[in-house]
């Protein structure tokens, strides 16, 4: 029994990876069709991959973003949507979200995705600032450490 479930696990971690690399394929495909502005072509493509891998926030962004150059605004929201509920931090979609917003008059939404775009870039800056201080700290300690042992010898 326990080969089989064993064999079971293999062949289902087989099927997931290969069905990932399916879907990077068409990912790509779906990329260079977005490259050449052949936008209906690229949301077919990132289709196929968002099938492969569902839970991909940027497979949903791009297609957003493709709509949006199709102007077709209310399923570029709807997939803007899906990459923020799969990836609430992601600030380009809530940019792009906010634009299309925009496009469509909708100022009170627009300015909520604006916010949030910039309170997740804020977010992240402060993140990166305190690494900063920290990394100059840890080498302020290790000089310190340093002088005082040369002082030693």
């Amino acid at each position: 029994m326990k080969i089989i479930y064993a064999t079971l696990l293999i062949v289902v971690a087989l099927n997931v990876s290969e069905n990932e690399d399916r879907g990077k394929i068409y990912y790509t495909n779906g990329q260079k069709f977005y490259s050449q502005k052949k936008y209906t072509e690229a949301i077919q493509q990132y289709r196929k991959a968002v099938d492969l891998i569902p839970n991909n926030a940027e497979i949903y962004y791009r297609i957003g973003m493709s709509y949006k150059h199709l102007e077709d605004y209310d399923l570029a929201i709807k997939e803007y949507r899906k990459a923020i509920e799969l990836e609430p931090d992601y600030k380009l979609a809530h940019y792009y979200l906010a634009m299309v917003y925009l496009k469509k008059g909708n100022k009170k939404d627009a300015y909520y995705e604006l916010d949030q775009s910039r309170y997740i870039y804020s977010f992240l800056s402060s993140i990166s600032s305190l690494i900063i201080a920290l990394v100059i700290f840890f080498v302020l300690i290790g000089a310190i450490y340093l002088i005082k042992k040369i002082r030693n010898i």
